[in-house]
């Protein structure tokens, strides 16, 4: 007979972190979905796992005004226990479906064993992944929503940016996000991450809820419009080049139809993406060199791979349409 170990991604009445969903039952506490998964160190054995918003996703819908622990956060974990042995927390008190629930990625570089994650804001976090310790956190220009403090790396909302429920808000990203399940890649000759990123912003309304109707659910949101991002216009999506020492740009590029997979990066200095008008790509991982591109029959999805028989390499690109991703494309403007 086994034992079954599991972890509350939610601080849970009585317990350390539980005050901070304020006075609200555990029936009405959601969100926290760790549905990504999390990323192994064999060394310190712990996995590093990432939890998605609070729910409903405003703060005026669910009741609260603290932070939501472990909303939003990076979790530590023994893989023995569960135990949480840190976390750091990216959002507190999210407001706007902001995950933070993505890939984690295991680095060591300049003496530094980190953990680096990026979310919808396109934020790119570094994390001391022995301490949970803030590093850095590089933000790539386009959000409008939270200042992050340089030496805490706490995020809080931008004046006038925590909105009240029924009132019209313009943010960006659109709730779809900037940076969402197409994961990034790392290279180690570059030192660069690769991040497919989708420039769009969003108005809508934030309704207020009846929490009778218990704790899950993403609460009323009435979406009026949404449009390219105003430091992009006419071009959704943008293949970015992130140096992790210093978090510079190393260089992107911009097309109008966005990248629709996880990057790969090859040791032979390649990075592969695909798109949703049928594209595949292969970029110089240096300068950013278009080197190769060809039409799949339907959109490009999924995770790029790549593997050898007898000696000759093949990458591997997912074709096919979902339903998320159709109906974002119908959203495109123009």
């Amino acid at each position: 007979m086994t034992s079954t170990q599991w972890t509350s991604t939610l601080a849970l009445p009585g317990q350390p972190g539980g005050d901070t969903w304020g006075d609200l039952p555990l029936t009405f506490r959601a969100g926290g979905d760790a549905w990504m998964p999390g990323s192994y160190d064999p060394i310190s054995k712990t996995i590093y796992w990432g939890t998605a918003q609070a729910k409903p996703w405003a703060q005026a819908a669910r009741g609260t005004d603290g932070d939501a622990l472990y909303t939003n956060s990076t979790l530590a974990l023994d893989p023995a226990t569960g135990q949480i042995k840190w976390h750091f927390q990216h959002l507190p008190g999210e407001s706007y479906d902001m995950d933070e629930a993505f890939e984690r990625i295991l680095i060591d570089h300049d003496g530094r064993h980190s953990v680096f994650t990026m979310g919808k804001l396109g934020i790119l976090w570094e994390l001391d992944r022995r301490t949970g310790g803030f590093l850095q956190a590089t933000d790539t220009g386009y959000q409008t929503l939270v200042d992050v403090h340089p030496r805490t790396g706490r995020a809080t909302y931008k004046p006038g940016m925590l909105q009240s429920a029924g009132q019209s808000v313009s943010f960006c990203p659109s709730t779809g996000g900037f940076k969402s399940l197409r994961a990034m890649a790392y290279h180690p000759s570059t030192q660069a991450l690769y991040v497919p990123l989708n420039l769009n912003c969003e108005t809508a309304v934030f309704e207020a809820m009846d929490r009778r109707e218990g704790g899950g659910g993403v609460g009323s949101v009435r979406v009026s419009g949404y449009t390219f991002h105003p430091k992009s216009p006419n071009q959704m999506g943008e293949l970015q080049a992130l140096d992790i020492t210093s978090g510079r740009t190393l260089w992107r590029q911009r097309r109008r139809a966005p990248y629709n997979t996880a990057t790969l990066t090859t040791g032979g200095g390649l990075v592969f993406v695909g798109a949703w008008d049928r594209s595949a790509f292969a970029y110089d991982a240096k300068t950013g060199a278009p080197l190769w591109e060809t039409r799949l029959p339907t959109m490009a999805n999924g995770f790029p791979i790549t593997y050898a028989v007898n000696g000759r390499q093949y990458v591997a690109i997912g074709a096919g349409a979902t339903i998320q991703a159709s109906s974002w494309a119908l959203r495109v403007p123009g």
